[in-house]
């Protein structure tokens, strides 16, 4: 970005060295992982490893993890403890 121009929301820096941005990036995760996420829990773990990667913020990713993933894998775990 050349000196005395702003960026407008959602224009890239034409100097990034990604061609999208981190809210693209998550989508992206989003679409592949959430699929695979109702077949086995293990993959909740893989998809937030992925957006902890992407975030690069580890201490929002887990707070994040503990507010949606969290729950849902302990009620996953619940469901296979019942006889």
């Amino acid at each position: 970005m050349s000196k005395g121009r702003r960026k407008r929301r959602g224009q890239r820096d034409t100097e990034s060295s990604s061609p999208y941005t981190k809210g693209e990036v998550n989508v992206l995760i989003d679409g592949v992982l959430h699929p695979l996420k109702k077949t086995h829990w293990v993959f909740v773990l893989v998809d937030e490893a992925f957006h902890i990667i992407n975030e690069g913020d580890i201490e929002q990713s887990l707070v994040k993890f503990a507010q949606y993933s969290l729950p849902e894998l302990v009620k996953i775990f619940l469901k296979k403890r019942k006889p």
